[in-house]
């Protein structure tokens, strides 16, 4: 068996979910096999019990949800694949030393994340609108404090990201979410300074040009 076959992600090349972990798989030059398509369905409840994407197979090991499996090829595949590529990606999801910190940044940014998927299926598939529906119309606004409260947290740390000299989890998750939401059209976060600067400074990496959503 080889390692490609051993190691199989289910995904969908338009998630940002998915994304992280493609991101972070091509970081440590880790090959694998690509299964497109939904989770939801009977099949995949005893492994995957989300019913979502993405969801990895390495081997004897199954893994759901992106943080997860993140988490996991950070701490089983240590080694960076090459010295060229600058900044380094993070060797853990948030720093030791600023722990606390860094997980408030990735709780908000998966609450947007949450939040934008919703709005987008209420939208597109039972075409809800927000003066229909308060609890619609509350994703958005949370979405927009959201992004509003990183801005700040982005003008704080700098241009070059949230973690000084690495391509930290925060800057790869926040980057997945801002492409997707341009991608699908959800709303307008740009005029913010420091988000902006945060995606150009890390627009050149090769892992994020090889994983652009599409269709």
């Amino acid at each position: 068996m080889t390692e490609e076959s051993a190691r199989v992600l289910h995904t969908s090349p338009a998630s940002p979910f998915a994304r992280r972990v493609r991101v972070v798989l091509k970081e440590k030059n880790l090959t694998y096999q690509e299964v497109l398509g939904s989770l939801q369905n009977e099949q995949y409840g005893a492994t995957n019990p989300n019913l979502q994407i993405p969801f990895l197979v390495d081997g004897p090991t199954s893994l759901f949800d992106s943080a997860a499996i993140v988490d996991y090829l950070l701490r089983t595949y240590p080694t960076p694949a090459s010295d060229l590529i600058q900044p380094p990606l993070a060797s853990s999801i948030t720093r030791p030393d600023h722990h606390v910190a860094d997980t408030q940044i990735l709780t908000i940014i998966s609450s947007i994340s949450d939040a934008l998927v919703f709005v987008r299926q209420m939208k597109s598939k039972d075409e809800i609108t927000q003066e229909q529906s308060n609890y619609l119309s509350r994703m958005v606004k949370r979405s927009e404090l959201g992004l509003d409260w990183l801005e700040k947290k982005a003008q704080e740390s700098g241009p070059e990201g949230f973690a000084p000299d690495m391509f930290s989890i925060m800057d790869l998750n926040l980057i997945c979410m801002l492409e997707w939401i341009d991608f699908r059209g959800l709303l307008n976060w740009h005029g913010r300074s420091g988000l902006e600067a945060i995606v150009e400074f890390h627009s050149k990496r090769p892992s994020l040009i090889e994983t652009q959503p599409y269709e």
